[in-house]
C-alpha cells in the first residue's frame, strides 16, 4: 500500500528519504528541544536567564535592571520555571531566583559565540 503524503513531490533519491525518515522516527526528543528553543528565544526570558547565570535575584530588582513591571517579569519567571530552567527561594517577603541548571548557558553561549563569529 503506498503512503499517502501531503507533498506535491516525488523524492529524487528514495534510499535518503527513507532513511532520514527513519532517523527523525527515532528523534523522540525533537519536540523536547524544539520548546526549548522557543522558550528561550523570547527576548525578555534570554535577558532574565542571562541575569541570573552569576546571580540570584529577586524579582523587584530583575523588574528594575528589565525596566518592566513587577507582574510582567513574574510572567516571565513563571514560564522559565515551570519548564525547569530556573528556581526560586523564599527570604522573608521575597523570592530570589536563580538558574536551576548551569547546563543551558552553555548553548546560549554557544550561541553568541555562533553569532559573533559569522
Amino acid at each position: 500500500m503506498e503512503k499517502k503524503t501531503s507533498t506535491d513531490c516525488t523524492p529524487n533519491d528514495i534510499k535518503i528519504v527513507e532513511t532520514v525518515s527513519e532517523e527523525l522516527a527515532n528523534s523522540e526528543n525533537i519536540d523536547t528541544v524544539a520548546n526549548f528553543l522557543k522558550i528561550i528565544s523570547d527576548p525578555t526570558r534570554l535577558k532574565i536567564i542571562m541575569i541570573l547565570e552569576n546571580h540570584e535575584v529577586s524579582v523587584n530588582d530583575i523588574a528594575v535592571l528589565m525596566n518592566m513591571t513587577k507582574s510582567a517579569v513574574s510572567h516571565q519567571l513563571k514560564v522559565l520555571k515551570n519548564a525547569g530552567y530556573i528556581k526560586d527561594r523564599r527570604s522573608g517577603k521575597n523570592k530570589y531566583y536563580s538558574l536551576f541548571d548551569e547546563h543551558i548557558m552553555v548553548i546560549i553561549h554557544s550561541a553568541y559565540d555562533h553569532v559573533n563569529h559569522c
